[in-house]
């Protein structure tokens, strides 16, 4: 059976996650989060739409759907964030 994330409100992703300009991975881990709620940056709730169980997905997130001008731990302000998903669980 096929299931997008239509009917769904909160997911668990496994991720990694590097920066576009230079490729160091700055974070990696499973976690789960409400869809469309502030608890992810913009980028990855609006990269997230539309996946499947089990699919993996290359998310690229322009730094104003990101940490636009935010500095957050080693991710720099102005920074694009490349985003490596795999969706684990749909609820």
């Amino acid at each position: 059976m096929i299931s997008s994330l239509i009917g769904y409100d909160q997911v668990t992703v496994k991720y990694e996650g590097r920066l576009a300009k230079n490729g160091k991975k700055f974070d990696a881990g499973k976690f789960s989060f409400k869809l469309g709620k502030g608890e992810v940056i913009k980028g990855m709730d609006v990269g997230i739409e539309g996946m499947l169980m089990n699919e993996k997905r290359k998310i690229t997130i322009p730094a104003a759907q990101g940490y636009g001008n935010q500095k957050v731990g080693d991710i720099p302000a102005k920074s694009d964030l490349v985003f490596e998903v795999t969706m684990l669980r749909m609820k």
